[in-house]
């Protein structure tokens, strides 16, 4: 007799549970990328003045002087000596910052009325070139060249002769002119930043 055969029974499939200890991939979508236009902050022909420009801290105007029976307004010139210190000594760099506040100026220039009256119609005409392509930054000068009234237009000429009432109005101009010109940002037009340097250095002080 023949030996009975053995019944093989295949065993369930086991479905695999999932694993706490396991998490789940995620998969993180890369935002897509786009080119972007990297507008340099100045040419370098402007580069030069504007690194000048930001070596000044302030400047005051508080007196005038008689010569040849002409009025000069002088200019007091502040720099900012902070930038020349490293960062170990930054704060030395404050103190020097704060003692220029008090100290007297590092150096004077003397301009007339009519010079100050020169240099706004110089900026004004830079600003106002090519029209159709002004950008932002030149519409700044626009703007408060053609609506502030404290200014050496010629209107002030005309009625404002006191060498008081000047003194009062030329300091905010010429301040507000050096922090439009520092913010500079236009690569179509590099002269205003000329001008303003040039008013400014001690070299180009006329004597008349």
């Amino acid at each position: 007799m023949d030996p009975p055969t053995s019944q093989f029974r295949p065993l369930p499939s086991l479905n695999r549970m999932p694993s706490f200890a396991e998490k789940p991939t995620l998969v993180v979508k890369a935002p897509s990328l786009h080119p972007v236009a990297l507008e340099p902050e100045c040419s370098s022909t402007a580069a030069v003045p504007l690194a000048f420009l930001r070596t000044i801290a302030r400047l005051e105007i508080h007196g005038t002087r008689e010569r040849d029976g002409v009025t000069y307004y002088v200019l007091d010139v502040y720099l900012n000596r902070s930038t020349a210190t490293t960062r170990l000594s930054s704060n030395l760099a404050k103190t020097k910052t704060q003692l220029s506040c008090t100290t007297r100026p590092d150096y004077q220039i003397e301009r007339r009325f009519s010079e100050f009256r020169r240099l706004r119609e110089q900026i004004f005409e830079a600003a106002a070139t090519n029209m159709r392509f002004r950008c932002p930054h030149c519409n700044a000068f626009m703007s408060y060249l053609r609506l502030n009234m404290q200014q050496p237009s010629a209107l002030v000429k005309l009625f404002g002769t006191a060498p008081e009432h000047r003194l009062a109005i030329l300091p905010p101009f010429i301040n507000e002119l050096l922090t439009l010109a520092r913010s500079k940002k236009c690569t179509e037009d590099d002269e205003i930043p000329h001008l303003l340097a040039a008013f400014l250095q001690k070299d180009s002080s006329a004597q008349h």
